[in-house]
């Protein structure tokens, strides 16, 4: 089992999402936004490597304007070592990627300029992960797309279209499940009629239908998998309690994925987690799974309390030392468990202002100007402001592990 996340890693200073407006467009600044993404593209999957993270998708900002007509740099040739470099790093260290074309991508639509620019969307996503040299094991996620007044149309209208893509974009192209027009069943009426395989998405199948049943969910939704597409994938969410229905959770809860993987009954599947959390969820769920059963050890324990010491701190001094006997004693499963309570738990503002003061330690050679500030915001006692400007000092001085500190986000 692969664990991912999408797009924006939180833990470092990198990101695949450098664009610009389009009335700013020229070549210079598409080239140097493309070149720096692909270069972070790798720092990030050096990351997840160095984390055990084996899946990833890859922002559909990767190559600014990638469908767009005004685009027509031929980014594949000069580029082309780099993302050979990629793909080879990927293949090298068996991580599997995806993309995921947004919203505005939808191959049902009846307006045909619409249609258009989804197949020509469909076809740089393709194009993308094509010049990477990866097989089709690393897919390209699609939405089914709109009722517009007529589902059965709709449907039609999609497997017309989907019969019609280039093979390369079929050999990639899989579908999810969303909360509101396509369910599961209709997404299994459509892979049995154009052998389209099926990503299953919990949450969303929980606001669609307003229940589950995960285990026959999964096995409906790999039936329609074939061997050369790889392992199956899901989607794997949860609801903010305090949010509209379909709102992703702030974490993922290891109670709740303990459930989820206890009711899969040992189906092989990979997992990509869409969490607000990213990357932390992403090592939680990871850690979760691969020590269940076994010791840990003391780096990868230490390494991971290290990422929460001062969010547990901010609530108490209890809260640390429980969270650290636990960890260290009894485990991973103990140790979120404690975790995911605290989230609810109230924070010391002094507590946080000591946490935040020792975290300054990371900080040798701030400017007068930034020490003066910094100062001023500790006498104001203002928590947000304070860890707003250390996570920006965090990103501005790319300071090695200093954003794998899960209080500077939440």
């Amino acid at each position: 089992m692969k664990i991912g996340y999408p797009c924006i890693p939180l833990g470092v200073p990198y990101k695949t999402t450098r664009k610009f407006l389009l009335k700013n467009y020229n070549e210079e600044l598409l080239y140097s936004c493309i070149d720096n993404n692909l270069d972070d593209l790798l720092n990030i999957l050096k990351y997840n490597k160095s984390n055990n993270i084996l899946m990833f998708r890859i922002s559909s900002d990767i190559i600014p304007f990638g469908s767009h007509e005004i685009n027509i740099l031929d980014w594949k040739k000069e580029f082309s070592s780099k993302l050979l470099e990629i793909g080879k790093y990927a293949k090298d260290n068996n991580i599997r990627l995806s993309m995921h074309p947004g919203q505005y991508t939808v191959i049902n639509s009846p307006d045909l300029n619409i249609l258009k620019r989804s197949i020509a969307d469909l076809k740089y996503h393709c194009d993308f992960l094509d010049s990477l040299g990866i097989d089709k094991k690393n897919k390209i996620i699609l939405h089914v797309g709109g009722v517009y007044g007529d589902k059965n149309s709709a449907i039609e209208r999609f497997i017309q279209t989907y019969k019609s893509l280039d093979k390369n974009i079929l050999d990639r192209l899989i579908i999810e499940n969303d909360e509101k027009n396509y369910s599961l069943n209709d997404l299994l009426n459509i892979s049995h009629r154009c052998n389209v395989p099926i990503v299953f998405d919990n949450l969303h199948h929980f606001c669609y239908e307003g229940s589950i049943d995960i285990k026959n969910a999964l096995k409906s939704a790999f039936s329609t998998w074939n061997y050369d597409d790889g392992p199956p994938k899901v989607h794997y969410s949860e609801q903010d309690k305090n949010k509209r229905l379909g709102s992703h959770s702030q974490s993922i809860d290891i109670n709740n994925v303990k459930e989820y993987i206890d009711a899969s009954d040992g189906l092989d599947f990979d997992v990509m987690i869409e969490v607000k959390d990213k990357d932390f969820s992403a090592f939680k769920f990871n850690n979760f799974i691969q020590f269940k059963d076994k010791d840990i050890p003391f780096e990868i324990a230490n390494k991971e309390f290290n990422r929460y010491k001062y969010y547990l701190f901010q609530r108490s001094l209890a809260h640390f030392n429980t969270g650290r006997d636990l960890l260290f004693n009894e485990g991973f499963y103990k140790f979120y468990s404690f975790l995911d309570k605290s989230i609810y738990d109230d924070i010391s503002t002094e507590l946080s202002l000591k946490a935040f003061k020792e975290f300054k330690e990371n900080f040798s050679h701030l400017k007068t100007t930034e020490e003066n500030y910094l100062n001023k915001l500790f006498l104001s006692k203002d928590l947000k402001k304070i860890k707003d400007y250390f996570l920006k000092l965090s990103l501005r001085y790319k300071i090695p592990n200093i954003l794998e500190n899960y209080f500077l986000f939440f």
